[in-house]
């Protein structure tokens, strides 16, 4: 054992014992995803980051990881979103500052169009992964289905 880390224990009023553990480690290698996939991933965590437990902590995770790797995805696409939609009105008739864009209308083709090549461009995001026994009871099975990407065979 390193005496450096000894004395630091001692010094702390601990003690340091070594012990042979056997641990069983799943490695998960990441998966490749494309930004629309993504994008859609995003969409499948929302109703789950008010929970407090491993499943709310898992899609706070796995938002935020998501959010980073197609961050340039997401800008573009909402520039494109501006420069093709109409502006979005509100219930009461006033703009809300949003745009959007109707399928069908010519801006909704030319927005896919210029969406195309970055949707398309794919990431090895390293997410964090449940074993199915974790979920059981603490997921509906729409939300098992929505984000069965994030969900793993055996011992997370």
């Amino acid at each position: 054992m390193d005496k450096g880390i000894e004395s630091l224990a001692s010094a702390l009023g601990a003690t340091v014992t070594e012990q042979e553990q056997s641990i069983n480690v799943k490695y998960v290698a990441p998966d490749e995803y494309t930004n629309s996939q993504m994008e859609q991933m995003l969409v499948s965590l929302q109703p789950l980051l008010d929970r407090r437990d491993i499943v709310g902590y898992a899609a706070a995770r796995n938002t935020r990881v998501l959010r980073s790797e197609c961050m340039e995805y997401l800008k573009r696409r909402d520039e494109l979103i501006s420069k093709y939609g109409e502006p979005e009105i509100g219930e009461d008739g006033s703009p809300t500052g949003n745009s959007r864009i109707k399928i069908g209308s010519d801006g909704y083709k030319s927005f896919c169009s210029e969406i195309e090549l970055y949707a398309n461009i794919k990431h090895r995001p390293n997410l964090f992964k449940i074993s199915y026994g974790e979920v059981i009871g603490k997921m509906s099975g729409n939300e098992i289905l929505d984000c069965e990407w994030m969900l793993i065979d055996g011992d997370a």
